[in-house]
């Protein structure tokens, strides 16, 4: 009896620990989960490029333009100006409505002169002495607008620097000094009714904390210049 019983004891032993030792039986999902089909490349933490939008109460010209951490926007505090400052040298792109600028003019020999800036800036780059190594004029399109591109080199022998081009309602001035500088100059006509011209420079003899800054070499200058075109590309201009 005894026997029996410990026989029946063990078997029922056996069939607890195989029912505990079998797998659960699961129910199988009626759909797979969506694969995402779009998958970004854009490393983590690298940031991407910020369009910026400059309405009509910043900037009289209402455009886009499009740039990446090497850029930064500057508002000089004028619907008539803003500029671009590149963060890895001493360049700058300056947006300018040049309807209300008078520019100087010099010639050796003669006092400097001064008048309203004039519709064939190209001319007036040639007739200045400010300026040198002037390039023929290159059509161009920039954001659906048609214009045409100048470069020079600017420079003045007086010791410190000198405006040719300054707006009459507010500060904002472009400057030569004794150092020979490149500019590289956008002008487009009838852009909102308004007159742009687009200044590729540097800062030129003014403080930088505490430091007066030179103007890039010209040979670095050049070098930049498919950084600026880059974003001039970007560069959208929309409808009033």
């Amino acid at each position: 009896m005894n026997t029996r019983k410990a026989l029946v004891s063990i078997l029922m032993f056996l069939s607890v620990s195989l029912s505990a030792c079998a797998p659960v039986a699961t129910s199988m999902p009626t759909a797979m989960p969506s694969i995402p089909t779009t998958i970004s490349l854009t490393p983590t933490g690298v940031p991407t490029p910020a369009q910026t939008t400059v309405s009509s109460k910043i900037f009289k010209i209402p455009m886009s333009v499009t740039f990446g951490p090497d850029w930064y926007y500057v508002n000089v505090y004028s619907p008539q100006a803003f500029t671009l400052q590149y963060r890895p040298a001493n360049l700058l792109i300056d947006f300018l409505i040049v309807d209300n600028v008078t520019v100087t003019l010099f010639a050796s020999g003669d006092p400097p002169t001064h008048f309203p800036f004039p519709d064939d800036f190209a001319g007036y780059l040639k007739s200045s002495d400010y300026f040198s190594d002037i390039t023929p004029k290159i059509p161009i399109s920039l954001g659906g607008a048609e214009g045409y591109q100048v470069d020079a080199v600017g420079s003045h022998s007086a010791p410190i620097k000198t405006p040719f081009f300054s707006f009459n309602d507010n500060n904002f001035k472009e400057f030569v000094n004794s150092t020979p500088q490149k500019f590289r100059f956008f002008y487009l006509d009838g852009i909102s009714g308004k007159r742009l011209l687009i200044v590729i420079g540097s800062n030129n003899g003014q403080s930088d904390n505490g430091r007066l800054v030179n103007p890039l070499p010209i040979d670095q200058f050049d070098a930049l210049m498919p950084k600026v075109h880059d974003v001039l590309d970007t560069v959208v201009f929309s409808k009033p």
